[in-house]
């Protein structure tokens, strides 16, 4: 194959492997969004106000300043009135007992109608949110199958150029292709083969330890491989930008412009591969 076609699969590999990663990354993304939305479901953002904590410190303080201004008025009245006789005080401590049963009954009954309506606003609120809920996982369980399907026809279509048989099996993956286009496009050789060839160059940096293979490794380094995996850095760098503008915007209910402009460029990317590779049939 010629040093120049070569090059343009090599990169058109490149491609679909980094989409294909992004659509991987973007899928992981929205299932654990729909996840965390289904067990938020049924758990209220603010908790109902209890009747008796609330009851009881107002009733405390409503009993206790009835209790202690009723003291006072009935010392007040012994000691100016001096009322004579057992009967006369057996009224009176009647009549304060009664005054502030009837004030904690009553205290007791404005506070139970305050918590009632502020419960009936928390439950709406509750309820509200717990319908907006329900509303995005079902939105987001449409956008998890549309990006899933996109991934397919991605697996579909890169799965298709390795058909060629171009790439050696070892060598079929993100990391590997990667670096393949980075020795063709930086000239350090012209052939996948061979002992100065793209294979060759890789097992040896593997060997030397100048590169990373695993993937999480390379998450994780990502800052650090720049240097040696310049390709591979450059892509996941890319798609994490793309994945980020999405996530904006991922936990709405419309459809906005991004996801929408996300989703159609998924869409030409895999058509013009299928496209390029028609043609270099």
């Amino acid at each position: 194959m010629e040093s120049g076609v070569l090059k343009e699969y090599i990169k058109r590999v490149y491609q679909l492997e980094a989409l294909q990663y992004e659509q991987k990354a973007l899928c992981k993304k929205i299932a654990r969004s729909i996840q965390m939305l289904r067990e938020a479901r049924g758990k209220p953002l603010e908790q109902k106000e209890s009747y008796d904590i609330v009851a009881s410190i107002l009733v405390a303080g409503w009993g206790g300043g009835a209790a202690a201004s009723f003291y006072l008025i009935f010392y007040l009245l012994l000691n100016t009135f001096r009322f004579p006789g057992f009967m006369s005080l057996l009224l009176i401590f009647i009549v304060v007992t009664a005054a502030i049963l009837i004030i904690i009954m009553v205290s007791k009954a404005l506070t139970n109608q305050k918590v009632e309506r502020r419960n009936q606003i928390i439950q709406a609120k509750n309820q509200t949110t717990q319908n907006n809920r329900d509303l995005l996982c079902q939105e987001l369980e449409r956008r998890l199958e549309a990006a899933t399907g996109n991934l397919r026809k991605t697996q579909a279509i890169l799965g298709q150029y390795y058909q060629k048989g171009i790439i050696y099996q070892k060598y079929r993956n993100f990391i590997a292709v990667s670096s393949f286009y980075e020795y063709l496009e930086s000239g350090r050789c012209s052939t996948l083969e061979g002992h100065e060839g793209a294979y060759n160059i890789f097992e040896n940096e593997i060997r030397q330890n100048l590169i990373l293979t695993k993937l999480d490794e390379i998450i994780v380094e990502l800052k650090n491989i720049q240097r040696n995996q310049y390709m591979l850095y450059t892509a996941i760098e890319q798609s994490n930008r793309k994945l980020d503008k999405y996530n904006k915007n991922m936990m709405t209910l419309k459809e906005n412009s991004e996801i929408t402009a996300y989703n159609s460029s998924i869409t030409a990317q895999n058509s013009e591969f299928l496209t390029w590779l028609e043609i270099w049939k």
